[in-house]
């Protein structure tokens, strides 16, 4: 149901199968994120919680809860631990390495945001969010033609994404002015 969009009832079918196996880490994860790619609220972090409660080696929740922290830009040095304890269990997820890539550019550590951003996208390079993650690394370094071109390829694994669009087209207008 999600894959083809109709999320209100691929999170009622989620809501049912949590209740006849309360105990799948799995599923209340798979529940956990349907809420928040609905509502986009921090309630969907309620499963996530629960989710690790069930499986603490449950890396795609640990990077989850990590990741919605720094996106809020709140509780970082928590965020730090469950990213780390995530990539602690799966090293080469690049969802994972791009997780703490960015959790170093909201701190304002660029250098260590590159290297983690770069191995992220090595690992996915047809990830339009890595991509842009690692372009904007690029901007904050000074890197222009770098961040150009990783905006280009998010942009072009992203094509309707409006904030791409300005990001590439005012790097397009500083790099000729240069």
């Amino acid at each position: 149901y999600r894959d083809v969009g109709r999320l209100t009832r691929a999170r009622d079918v989620a809501e049912k199968s949590v209740d006849f196996f309360p105990d799948d880490a799995d599923l209340r994860f798979t529940l956990g994120a349907l809420c928040d790619e609905m509502d986009g609220g921090l309630d969907c972090l309620t499963h996530m919680y629960k989710a690790v409660e069930m499986d603490p080696a449950h890396a795609s929740a640990l990077n989850y809860i990590g990741y919605t922290y720094v996106e809020n830009g709140i509780k970082l040095t928590e965020a730090e631990v469950l990213i780390n304890r995530a990539l602690a269990v799966s090293p080469g997820s690049g969802h994972i390495m791009d997780s703490l890539g960015w959790l170093y550019y909201v701190k304002g550590d660029m250098e260590r945001a590159v290297a983690e951003l770069e191995k992220a996208f090595d690992k996915l390079p047809n990830d339009a969010t890595v991509a842009e993650h690692l372009g904007d690394a690029y901007v904050k370094q000074s890197a222009m033609q770098k961040a150009f071109g990783a905006y280009e390829k998010a942009y072009m694994l992203a094509p309707k994404n409006r904030k791409l669009e300005y990001k590439l087209q005012k790097l397009k207008i500083k790099l000729k002015n240069r």
